[in-house]
C-alpha cells in the first residue's frame, strides 16, 4: 500500500551540533525520520538522512519496527523518497524490522552499521526490483544485520532470480543467511561485488545454460565468472572445476565442503577466499601464484591445526596462536601468503628458506620488532604488491632492520626491485672462502695475495713480472697492478705478463720524430710515428735500420707493425725553394690578393677578381701573354702547382645607362611612377593599376599601343636605348534591368525600363501599385528584397555590377467570416461579414444566464476574439453551463481516504464515502455531519472533510492454555480503557503479566496495538535472603550453616513454590571432625565435647537421619543415603549451642 505522510515540520536549534536535514517527518510506524531534498524539480525527490552531520547521528535513536515511505509532503509539494544517505541509521542497535518501499533504490556509505538488534527486512517490490538497488557497501544493506528478507511479507529462502533480470547489484542479498538455493537466469549479464557475501546456508547454486557471463560448469554447486573463470560463491556442496583460475573474495566464506581440492588451473587465491571455510581437508595445486591475506582463517581446516606456523604444500599460509621471537620458515616453502604474519609483534628474527620464490604482499606488514632477516636463497625471491612504496614488511623495518644474504648476493638484493627498499642489505659473514693466486707462466712473474677469508673482506693482489716482461692482466680482464678485490666466494686469480721490445728514434735539423728517443712497445704491437718540419723545410730522407724507407712515408707518418725485435728510425730535413707571383690591376676593380705574393714550390695560390660598383671585367692575363679569363670560376683564378715566377693582370671598363619616362593620366597610376635609370643589359618591370570605379585604358611604349599581362605589368629587356611609357583610365558603368507585373509600376528619375549608372553611384526605383492591388514581392538579383523598400522606393547604393530588379504585384482577395454559437440557448455571437485580405477582425461571444464560455471551436479561449483576415473562416462558439467543485479531503491520508471529491454542474447530485484505513474507523465529516456515505447537491464550491480513529487490537492470551484463563481480547478506539483478566487454573499459578504486571484484574489505556501474555505456571518461584544469629527454620525446613540452598514448597491446590533461599549466620557453629570426608558407607564422628545425639540434613534442610550417642564418639551408617551435601549437626549438653560440619556422601 502507498503510504502518503502529511508531516509536521519539527524546528528544533542544537548549540554544537550541526544539522544533516532539510525537514523531518513522524512516519506510519511512529518513529521521527529526516530527510534532505535531492531534486526541487520534477520529479521531486528526498533522501532519507540522519538527524545530525557526525556521530552521534540521533538525539534519540530510532527503535523497533520502522516502515520507510513512498513519498512525503513538504511546504505543499509530495516528493518522492528515493534514496538512504551515509550513516543514515548508524548506532541504531535498538531497531527490529525495516520495511523498504520500491521507490527507494540507493544506500548510503554504511547506512546500517552496527545495527546489531535487526533480525529483519521487509521489501515491498519484488526480487527483480531488489536486485536493481544500489547498496555503496555491504553495511549500507540493512539485510547484512537481520538475515532473513520478506518479499511482500514472504520469507526468502531461495533465492531464484527472475528471467529478464540483467543486473544483480553490489552486496544485494549479502547478509541472507538462512536461504538454501540460488538460481541464476540465462539473462543476467553482470553480478556486483559481495552479492551474496556470508549466504552460508545455500546448499545449491545453478545458473540457467545459454548464460554467455556465468555458469556452474560440471554441476559445481558454484557461481563462476565465464570469461576470467572466477569462482565467485560456493555453497556447502561446491566443488572447484579443474578450469577455474581465481578463486574470489569470500567465496567459501562460513560455508564448503569438508574435503576441498584446488586443481592446478587456479592461480589466484583472493582475500578470504575460504574465510570460516568448513572444509577440514585442503589441498593446494601447483599453479597457485598468489594468496591473499586471511584466505583461511577461522576455516575448520585452520581450526584444527597446532598453534605455529601453517603450511599448505609448498605454500606458507597463515599462523595460529603465538609464536616465537625467532621463526624459521620451513625449507620446501616456495610462498608465503598475503599477510600471513601481519600485525605480529613477538616477531623479532625471521629466517627464510633457500627455496622462497615470491612474499606476498602485507606478509610482514606492522610486525614492527623484526630487527634481523636471514635470507638463504641465493635469487631474490619476488616482493609482491602493487604500491609504489612496497608494503610486505613495515616502513619501520625496510630502514632499520637487517637483511643476511646468502655470499654474495647482497649486491643483487640491493639492486633487485623493492628488495632495494632494505636501508641495510649485507651478505652473511659466518663462512670462510678461499682466495687462491697463480701466473700464467712462472718465467715472466711472480703473484702474491692468497688466502682465506670472510664475506666482504677487502683483498690486495700483485703480480710481479720478471726483466723484459710486464705485468699485462688478470684473467677476469682487471689491468689494476696492485688490485683490491672484494670476497664473495672462492675464487682463483691469474695473472698475465708480455715481453717488450725498443724503438730509438732520432730526427735530423729543421724537424722533429714523434714520439722520440727509446719507446718500448709490447710484442707483436704497433707502433707509430708522425715526422714534422719547420716552416720552409720537408722531410729529405727516412732510414729504418739504416735503409731509406722515404717512398713508404705518407703525410710524414710512419708504422712499425707485428714488433719482434728491437729497431730504429732516423729522419733528416732539407729547404724548400720560394717563388714570386705579382697581381696588378687596370680600370676600377680589385684583385686579391695584390701586388707581389712569395710561394713554396708546388704550392697553389687563388687570386678573386672583382669590378667596382658601375664596372666590368674586360679580361685576365698571365704572364703577360695568356688570356685566362674564361678559366675563372666565380671570379677566382688558382695558380697550381708553382715551379717558377709569374704575373697577373686583371682589367676593368665602366657599364652605360638608359633612361625610361613614365607617364601616368588622372584615375590611375604607373608604378614605378617616375622616370627610371637602367643599367645596359638590365630590365625593368612596370605596373598598371586603375583606381576604383574605373578600368587601365590605352597604354603606349614609345607611342606605340601595346597589350598588358595577365598581372597588368610591362617589362622592358636587355636595354640597350632610351624608351617611353604612358597609359589613360576610364570609368566603368553598370546596367540595372528592370522588369514588373500588371497591377503596377516601377520608375527611375520619372523613366521607365533600364537604367546605365556610374560605378558607385545609387539609383533609386519608385515602386507603386494599382487601386485595389498590393505589391507582392519585389526580387533583386532573385533576392526578396521587399522587406528593404522605404515608402516604396528600392536603391542600389555604390553600384559595382550590373543588376536586376523584378516586381510583382496582384489584386488583393475578399474573404467571408462566419460566426455562429454550438447551441443559440446557450449565447449568442457577432462579428460575421465580408473582410478584406489583412483586414483585423473581431468576434465576440455571449453566454446566457447561467452558462458560460468555453471555447471556440479551435479550442482558442480569447472572447472578444481579434485575428488578421487570411482566409475565408468559420468559427463556432461553444457555452457550457456553470460548474462548481467539490473538494473531498482526508484529514490524515495514513488514517483514510475519501471518494467523490471533482466539478459538477449546479443542482447535480454527488455521493461522498469516507474509506478507512485498516487499523481505523470513519469518525464524522467537518460540517459534524456522521453519515457515510452521504449525497449532497451541488450548489457552490465546497470542501468536506473526513476524520478517522485509530483502531486498535488488544490481544489478551495465556502462555499455557491449561494454566489458566484471560479475558479482554478485542477492537478499541484510541484512548478506551480495558479491562483485561488472567484466572489461574487448579494447580496452576499466575505468574505475571508480559510488562511484569502481577496484577491478575488490571485496567490498560489502548494507545497501540497490544498483546498481554498470561504467564501461568505449575511451578512458581520464590527468593528469601536473610541473616540469622545461629540457624532458621522456614518452611519446615531447618538450616545450620550459612550458603545458598533451593527447596520445594507444595501446594494442594495452587503450583509448588521453589524457593531458593541465600543464608547468612553470624554465629556459625563450632566443628567437629568427620572421616572419612567423602565417605561411602561409614563416617567417624568425634569432639572435644559429650556428644548426645546426631541430626543428619539434606542441602533443602530436610531432616535425613536422627541418633543418640551420649559420647565423645560415633559411628554412623551413610550407605543408604543418596550421593550428594549433607550438614551433621551435633548436639551436647544442655545449654550449649549445637555443632553442625558438612560431608560429601560419594
Amino acid at each position: 500500500m502507498r503510504k502518503l505522510l502529511f508531516i509536521l515540520l519539527i524546528a528544533i536549534c542544537f548549540a554544537s551540533r550541526a544539522m544533516a536535514y532539510d525537514f523531518s517527518a513522524v512516519c506510519s510506524s511512529g518513529q521521527t525520520l529526516y530527510y534532505t531534498i535531492t531534486s526541487n524539480e520534477e520529479p521531486y525527490t528526498v533522501q532519507i538522512v540522519s538527524e545530525n552531520s557526525s556521530s552521534p547521528y540521533y538525539t534519540t535513536n530510532p527503535t523497533g519496527n520502522l516502515v520507510f515511505p513512498e513519498s512525503v509532503e513538504y511546504n505543499g509539494i509530495i516528493y518522492s523518497v528515493t534514496s538512504v544517505g551515509n550513516y543514515a541509521f548508524s548506532g541504531c542497535s535498538g531497531l527490529s524490522t525495516v520495511t523498504i518501499p520500491t521507490s527507494i533504490t540507493y544506500f548510503g556509505y554504511e547506512a546500517f552499521v552496527d545495527c546489531s538488534g535487526l533480525y529483519s527486512v521487509y521489501y515491498e517490490g519484488d526480487i527483480a526490483a531488489w536486485c536493481g538497488i544500489e547498496f555503496y557497501t555491504r553495511e549500507s544493506n540493512p539485510l547484512s544485520k537481520a538475515s532473513d528478507l520478506y518479499f511482500n511479507n514472504e520469507l526468502l529462502v531461495d533465492i531464484v532470480i527472475p528471467s529478464g533480470v540483467t543486473k544483480i547489484g553490489d552486496c544485494a542479498f549479502s547478509g541472507a543467511r538462512d536461504v538454501a538455493s540460488l538460481s541464476i537466469p540465462s539473462s543476467v549479464t553482470s553480478i556486483g561485488d559481495e552479492s551474496f557475501y556470508a549466504c552460508s546456508g545455500l546448499q545449491t547454486i545453478t545458473v540457467e545454460s545459454g548464460n554467455a557471463y556465468y555458469d556452474s560448469r560440471e554441476n559445481c554447486n558454484a557461481l563462476i565468472n565465464t570469461s576470467t573463470n572466477r569462482l565467485m560463491q560456493a555453497s556447502a556442496n561446491a566443488f572447484i572445476p579443474n578450469s577455474v583460475e581465481i578463486i574470489g573474495k569470500d567465496a567459501f566464506m562460513y560455508t564448503g565442503p569438508t574435503t576441498l581440492v584446488i586443481p592446478n588451473s587456479v592461480t589466484t587465491i583472493e582475500t578470504y577466499a575460504f574465510y570460516g571455510c568448513k572444509a577440514t581437508s585442503i589441498s593446494l595445486g601447483t599453479g597457485i601464484a598468489s594468496i591473499g591475506q586471511y584466505a583461511f582463517v577461522f576455516s575448520q581446516w585452520y581450526q584444527n591445526q597446532p598453534d605455529g606456523i601453517l603450511y599448505l604444500d609448498d605454500w606458507c599460509v597463515e599462523y595460529k596462536g603465538t609464536l616465537d621471537a625467532a621463526i624459521t620458515i620451513q625449507e620446501g616453502t616456495k610462498h608465503i601468503a598475503s599477510s600471513a604474519f601481519k600485525f605480529n609483534s613477538d616477531i623479532v628474527e625471521v629466517t627464510l628458506p633457500s627455496t622462497l620464490e615470491d612474499i606476498g604482499e602485507y606478509s610482514f606488514y606492522n610486525s614492527n620488532n623484526i630487527t634481523t632477516i636471514n635470507i638463504l636463497a641465493s635469487t631474490p625471491p619476488t616482493l609482491q604488491g602493487y604500491t609504489s612504496t612496497p608494503q610486505n614488511f613495515s616502513a619501520s623495518v625496510f630502514s632499520s632492520a637487517t637483511v643476511w644474504t646468502p655470499c654474495p648476493t647482497a649486491a643483487v638484493y640491493r639492486s633487485t626491485n623493492r628488495w632495494r627498499n632494505f636501508a641495510n642489505i649485507r651478505n652473511e659473514q659466518t663462512s670462510q672462502y678461499n682466495i687462491a693466486v697463480q701466473t700464467e707462466d712462472v718465467n715472466k712473474g711472480d703473484v702474491s695475495g692468497a688466502g682465506s677469508f670472510t664475506c666482504d673482506t677487502e683483498v690486495t693482489l700483485t703480480a710481479t713480472p720478471n726483466d723484459g716482461y710486464r705485468f699485462l692482466a688478470w684473467d677476469d680482464g682487471n689491468e689494476d697492478n696492485p688490485r683490491t678485490v672484494v670476497v664473495a666466494g672462492d675464487r682463483t686469480y691469474v695473472a698475465s705478463f708480455k715481453a717488450v721490445h725498443t724503438i730509438t728514434a732520432t730526427a735530423g735539423e729543421h724537424g722533429s720524430i714523434s714520439p722520440s728517443g727509446d719507446v718500448s712497445v709490447e710484442d707483436g704491437d704497433s707502433q707509430t710515428f708522425t715526422m714534422t718540419t719547420d716552416y720552409g723545410y720537408r722531410i729529405a730522407s727516412i732510414l729504418i735500420d739504416g735503409v731509406d724507407v722515404s717512398g713508404q712515408v705518407y703525410n710524414g707518418i710512419y708504422t712499425f707493425t707485428n714488433v719482434t725485435a728491437n729497431h730504429t728510425i732516423y729522419v733528416d730535413f732539407e729547404e724548400i725553394p720560394v717563388y714570386t707571383i705579382t697581381a696588378t690591376v687596370s680600370g676600377n676593380g680589385t684583385i686579391t690578393p695584390t701586388g707581389d705574393v712569395n710561394i713554396f714550390e708546388g704550392e697553389n695560390q687563388s687570386y678573386t677578381i672583382a669590378p667596382s660598383n658601375g664596372n666590368r671585367l674586360v679580361s685576365v692575363v698571365v704572364d703577360d701573354s695568356y688570356d685566362v679569363t674564361e678559366q675563372l670560376v666565380d671570379g677566382v683564378y688558382t695558380f697550381v702547382n708553382v715551379t717558377a715566377d709569374h704575373t697577373i693582370v686583371a682589367t676593368f671598363e665602366e657599364i652605360p645607362y638608359y633612361t625610361i619616362s613614365v607617364s601616368a593620366g588622372s584615375h590611375g597610376t604607373i608604378s614605378p611612377s617616375t622616370d627610371v635609370s637602367i643599367i645596359e643589359g638590365g630590365s625593368q618591370t612596370f605596373t598598371f593599376s586603375a583606381d576604383a570605379c574605373y578600368e587601365i585604358g590605352d597604354v603606349r611604349v614609345d607611342d606605340v599601343t601595346i597589350r598588358l599581362d595577365e598581372n597588368n605589368s610591362y617589362t622592358f629587356t636587355n636595354l640597350t636605348a632610351n624608351h617611353t611609357v604612358e597609359a589613360t583610365f576610364d570609368i566603368l558603368t553598370y546596367t540595372i534591368s528592370v522588369t514588373a507585373s500588371e497591377h503596377g509600376s516601377v520608375t527611375h528619375n520619372d523613366e521607365v525600363g533600364d537604367a546605365i549608372v556610374n560605378c558607385s553611384d545609387s539609383q533609386s526605383f519608385t515602386i507603386e501599385a494599382d487601386d485595389s492591388c498590393r505589391l507582392v514581392r519585389v526580387m533583386v538579383d532573385g533576392v526578396n528584397v521587399t522587406n528593404q523598400l522605404v515608402n516604396g522606393v528600392y536603391t542600389f547604393s555604390n553600384v559595382t555590377a550590373d543588376h536586376t530588379i523584378d516586381v510583382v504585384f496582384e489584386e488583393i482577395p475578399l474573404y467571408t467570416i462566419s460566426v455562429s454559437t454550438n447551441n443559440d440557448e446557450f449565447g449568442s455571437v457577432t462579428g460575421s461579414g465580408t473582410y478584406m485580405e489583412g483586414t483585423d477582425v473581431t468576434i465576440t461571444a455571449t453566454p446566457s444566464y447561467d452558462y458560460h464560455f468555453v471555447s471556440w471551436d479551435d479550442n482558442n479561449t480569447d472572447n472578444p476574439r481579434t485575428f488578421t483576415a487570411t482566409s475565408d473562416g468559420v468559427y463556432v462558439a461553444t457555452f457550457a453551463r456553470n460548474q462548481h467543485t467539490i473538494t473531498a479531503l482526508s484529514a490524515d491520508q495514513s488514517n483514510g481516504s475519501v471518494t467523490g471529491g471533482g466539478t459538477y454542474d449546479v443542482g447535480e447530485e454527488v455521493v461522498l464515502t469516507a474509506i478507512p484505513n485498516a487499523g481505523y474507523r470513519f469518525l464524522s465529516w467537518n460540517d459534524d455531519n456522521t453519515d457515510n456515505p452521504r449525497t449532497i447537491v451541488v450548489d457552490g464550491d465546497s470542501t468536506f472533510i473526513a476524520s478517522f480513529r485509530a483502531l486498535y487490537t488488544i490481544s489478551v492470551i495465556a502462555n499455557n492454555d491449561e494454566g489458566g484463563l484471560v479475558s479482554g481480547s478485542g477492537i478499541y478506539d484510541e484512548g478506551a480503557e480495558v479491562v483485561i483478566t488472567a484466572t489461574p487454573n487448579v494447580g496452576y499459578c499466575f505468574i505475571e503479566w508480559n510488562d511484569a504486571s502481577t496484577d491478575t484484574l488490571r485496567t490498560i489505556t489502548v494507545t497501540s496495538d497490544s498483546t498481554f501474555v498470561a504467564d501461568f505456571s505449575a511451578t512458581a518461584y520464590r527468593t528469601v535472603d536473610t541473616t540469622v544469629t545461629s540457624y532458621v527454620t522456614i518452611d519446615d525446613h531447618t538450616f545450620y550453616a550459612g550458603g545458598m540452598f533451593s527447596y520445594v514448597k507444595p501446594s494442594e491446590l495452587g503450583c509448588d513454590t521453589i524457593v531458593n533461599l541465600n543464608l547468612r549466620i553470624l554465629d556459625e557453629p563450632k566443628s567437629c571432625d568427620i572421616s572419612p570426608n567423602p565417605a561411602k558407607s561409614m563416617i567417624s564422628i568425634s569432639s572435644e565435647d559429650y556428644i548426645s545425639s546426631v541430626e543428619i540434613y539434606s542441602t533443602t534442610g530436610k531432616l535425613v537421619l536422627q541418633k543418640q550417642i551420649n559420647a565423645n564418639r560415633a559411628e554412623v551408617n551413610v550407605e543408604w543415603l543418596v550421593p550428594g551435601v549433607y550438614f551433621v549437626r551435633l548436639f551436647g549438653e544442655s545449654g550449649i549451642l549445637p555443632v553442625v560440619q558438612r560431608f560429601i556422601k560419594e
